[in-house]
């Protein structure tokens, strides 16, 4: 039997909403937590750069962030992790579902009050999982909940992004950390770290590398 064009449509579209389908998932160790959302994973010899899907957690150099970094890290750091891949976001990054032998990641730092649902970028679907996580964290006053009025990490970035606009626009050359593969500008207190030696003169050469912004100095 025949199958119309608008039913191949709607296949089509359903398969492109996150959490409708899920991707092929592959075994990987990871190697390196940059904060408490993104973390680096190594297969077959290859290092990739994650983004936990539908979940924000505070900035490193945000209250909490920290603690939330050390979260992620005790979960995944230098373990056999499962990567559950959800798509690609606009710095390049895989954002995915991590699965470490103590279970989800995403759900696990949400549950502990280590990371807000990120609401704008998760599925309906995966509301239904997370949301409840993060209620029973607040409840209990877990993590970043035990802090007054914690600042959800999103509007700390619109917070920070509004502040640079009013002062000079950031101006290179820029020094990029070859490990983190993250770009800082001048008077950045990570601008000289052991590992910045990649030197680029505009932002659009760092970007056309494939690092990506420091969020305390350029922005996201």
């Amino acid at each position: 039997m025949g199958v119309s064009l608008k039913s191949m449509l709607v296949c089509m579209i359903v398969l492109c909403l996150p959490g409708a389908a899920r991707a092929e998932t592959w075994q990987a160790v990871c190697v390196n937590v940059l904060d408490g959302d993104s973390l680096v994973v190594a297969h077959e010899g290859v290092q990739t750069e994650i983004r936990l899907y539908g979940i924000d957690a505070p900035e490193y150099d945000q209250t909490f962030g920290r603690q939330a970094r050390a979260c992620t890290r005790s979960l995944a750091l230098k373990k056999q992790v499962r990567v559950e891949p959800v798509g690609i976001d606009k710095y390049g990054r895989t954002v995915a579902r991590i699965y470490a032998p103590e279970g989800c990641v995403n759900e696990l730092l949400v549950a502990r009050g280590c990371a807000w649902v990120f609401t704008r970028f998760c599925s309906p679907e995966d509301l239904k999982t997370l949301e409840p996580l993060e209620q029973g964290a607040r409840g209990q006053r877990l993590g970043l909940w035990a802090w007054r009025d914690p600042v959800p990490p999103w509007e700390y970035r619109a917070r920070a992004q509004s502040h640079r606009q009013k002062t000079a626009p950031a101006t290179g050359p820029f020094h990029g950390n070859t490990g983190s593969r993250i770009f800082h500008a001048p008077g950045c207190k990570y601008y000289s770290c052991r590992h910045c030696t990649a030197v680029f003169n505009s932002i659009g050469e760092a970007l056309r590398a494939g690092y990506r912004p420091c969020k305390r100095c350029i922005g996201k």
